[in-house]
């Protein structure tokens, strides 16, 4: 599936390091969608900065980064689902980078690297790049949440 995505794409999202320390803020926020009406939930929300940095690494996966529309919604539909995991992480102890590290072997193909170190060296950008993005994606997802838990 990252066959499809240009190199250089890879490269420059993987080397967005400040999206490693993702934490996001904890945040009180009212709603009326759950057991009891107008409850408080705290939740952790992204930064200004950090969702700054998510748009930008989507925008530039969406403008330059697959070249076939399918391949793209096949990774989003990934992502979401690998986001959904890494929200429970305090029980199977599956954070973003582990994810990562499993995942993005899968998601390229290294056949045509007859160097073994190239290969593995590589192999780690892609997970570097897969980490990244799936931060991105959990940035992202916890403004949506936010936003939809505000206007119920």
């Amino acid at each position: 599936m990252l066959n499809h995505v240009e190199k250089k794409i890879i490269d420059q999202i993987a080397g967005y390091d400040q999206m490693l320390r993702y934490k996001g803020n904890s945040v009180a926020v009212t709603g009326g969608g759950g057991a009891v009406s107008g409850t408080t939930t705290t939740m952790v929300v992204a930064t200004t900065k950090e969702l700054a940095m998510a748009t930008e690494i989507f925008g530039l996966l969406t403008d330059m980064g697959f070249t076939n529309k399918s391949h793209y919604s096949l990774f989003l539909w990934l992502l979401d689902t690998m986001c959904t995991v890494v929200e429970h992480q305090d029980v199977n102890k599956m954070s973003a980078k582990n994810m990562a590290i499993v995942v993005a072997p899968n998601l390229y193909s290294i056949e045509d690297m007859s160097d073994p170190m190239s290969a593995m060296i590589w192999t780690q950008r892609i997970a570097r790049f897969l980490e990244v993005v799936l931060l991105a994606k959990i940035a992202k997802r916890s403004v949506e949440r936010r936003n939809s838990i505000e206007h119920k």
